[in-house]
């Protein structure tokens, strides 16, 4: 009997100090509380200004429609010159604001400026994430002068066996041309470019290369999409020549790359590859080429 009442006492006796420690703890800090209006940015894309554009609009949502709210912006990298406004503003009965960004105006064409701001977790909701950074606007912000040159089909021949319309764009600022998202159409993954470099000349005057966005000379890049189970396919160029003389007919097609102006179609010659090895080369076309000044 003794010692059933020993235990019972000791047991007491330690829940007490638990507790106690629990109540004592000073490292202990309660959860934020959701913001009542849940505003969030709208998208979290990167902004592509035109070359004559001289601000960029930031849009944001708000589940709370009733009465006019003010959210303070927080500047948390903004680059050297650019104005941003202190706070936005919803109107009543509006769900979405916009808040107007104006760029230095020494901004360079082609180039990416980080730029994050963000607004207090007291007006959004901190449970709810979106890439991971719900309250909190990161972007890469560039000034294009890209223009449409020309229009065509491409034609993919190594892997697919299909075709897809494409647009072809030019920055005179760099001297480069840009089919923007081109193995797109294969997987529907965004944001893999082909850039190249192209004198316009024919024969054996031409001058054909793949680049990097900033005119650089590319080595391999990344087509944005997987094979079966290889994982992320690469190419690399792996034409011979840019004379179209030497295109003859297909069988020996992987030797010529370039424009082949009589046919009206440019001729790419890619070495694919992936993580475990290469695929060898391969040619694809951009067929009934169209350009808009002719």
């Amino acid at each position: 009997m003794r010692i059933d009442k020993l235990f019972v006492v000791g047991a007491l006796f330690v829940g007490a100090l638990s507790l106690a420690s629990c109540s004592d703890d000073d490292d202990y800090t309660p959860g934020a509380a959701a913001g009542a209006n849940d505003v969030t940015f709208q998208s979290y894309s990167n902004p592509v200004m035109a070359k004559t554009a001289t601000t960029f609009n930031v849009v944001l949502n708000r589940h709370t429609t009733s009465g006019t709210l003010t959210v303070p912006v927080e500047k948390v990298s903004v680059p050297e010159g650019w104005t941003v406004p202190e706070n936005v503003d919803f109107a009543a009965g509006d769900s979405l604001a916009t808040l107007t960004v104006t760029p230095s105006s020494d901004m360079k064409l082609n180039s990416d400026y980080d730029f994050v701001i963000r607004i207090p977790e007291s007006y959004t909701n901190s449970y709810k994430k979106n890439n991971g950074e719900v309250n909190t606007y990161k972007v890469e912000v560039v000034k294009e002068d890209y223009e449409t040159v020309a229009t065509g089909t491409y034609d993919e021949e190594f892997f697919t066996g299909t075709q897809w319309p494409v647009t072809i764009e030019y920055s005179p600022a760099l001297d480069v041309y840009r089919i923007k998202n081109l193995f797109e159409s294969i997987d529907g993954v965004s944001g893999y470019n082909f850039f190249f470099k192209w004198n316009k000349e024919t024969g054996d005057k031409q001058e054909f290369e793949m680049v990097n966005s900033d005119g650089s000379e590319a080595s391999k890049v990344q087509a944005g999409f997987s094979y079966q189970t290889y994982g992320m396919v690469s190419y690399a160029w792996a034409a011979e020549t840019n004379d179209e003389s030497k295109y003859v007919d297909d069988v020996n097609k992987n030797t010529f790359g370039g424009y082949l102006s009589a046919s009206k179609m440019f001729v790419l010659v890619w070495n694919h590859s992936v993580s475990a090895g290469s695929f060898g080369a391969g040619t694809d076309f951009i067929r009934d080429v169209k350009f808009v000044n002719n």
